[in-house]
Order: C-alpha cells, then sequence, then structure tokens
C-alpha cells in the first residue's frame, strides 16, 4: 500500500511549487520521497520536470544550456507555460528563454 499518491492538486499554491522544486533541488529525503515529489509535478504540469530541474539542456534543446542555473521561480514559470496551468497566487515571471515544442506533454 502506498502512503504517498501523487495527485492532482486544485489548490496547488506557487509557494507549495517553490517547496517541491526546492525539495528536489536539494535531494532532501529519501529516494522514494524524492520519486513522489517529482511525480506530483509531472502530474500537476505534465512538461517533464525531471529534464528541466536536472538537465535544462536536453529540455530546452540547447546545448548552450548545459551549465544553465534556473531559479526555483525560474522552474515554476516554465512549468507553468508549457502545461498551461497557471497557478492563481504565482508572481509574473520573466521567462528569458523560448520552449521547444517537443518539449512533451
Amino acid at each position: 500500500m502506498a502512503l504517498n499518491q501523487e495527485k492532482y492538486l486544485d489548490d496547488f499554491t506557487w509557494k507549495e511549487l517553490n517547496d517541491v522544486i526546492n525539495f528536489i533541488r536539494k535531494a532532501e529525503g529519501s529516494a522514494s520521497d524524492h520519486s513522489y515529489a517529482l511525480q506530483l509535478l509531472e502530474i500537476n504540469f505534465k512538461a517533464n520536470p525531471l529534464d528541466l530541474i536536472y538537465h535544462p539542456d536536453c529540455w530546452f534543446n540547447d546545448e548552450a544550456l548545459f551549465h544553465a542555473r534556473l531559479t526555483t521561480e525560474e522552474i515554476g514559470g516554465y512549468l507553468m507555460k508549457k502545461s498551461g496551468r497557471w497557478l492563481n497566487d504565482a508572481p509574473d515571471i520573466q521567462l528569458v528563454y523560448a520552449i521547444p515544442q517537443d518539449v512533451y506533454d
């Protein structure tokens, strides 16, 4: 029986999104917790969060971004923009890189 079941959260907030992204980026918790957090983002944004966080060059299809260090807020912004799901309390975020069409949904 799974204790943590990923699900779509109708009331996902900007703070919660940032907390989940930071949890993943800092590699906190167990492998199971980490997997849960990634799946939570995938279910709620369907925008390949794993590559966006760890391999932005792959996500953007641009080798020049291999060493890109996106901020937590930028990652959240790209997840929202690609998925088309805008959180009600999210601030306006300046996103400098174009999103390629072939990032999977």
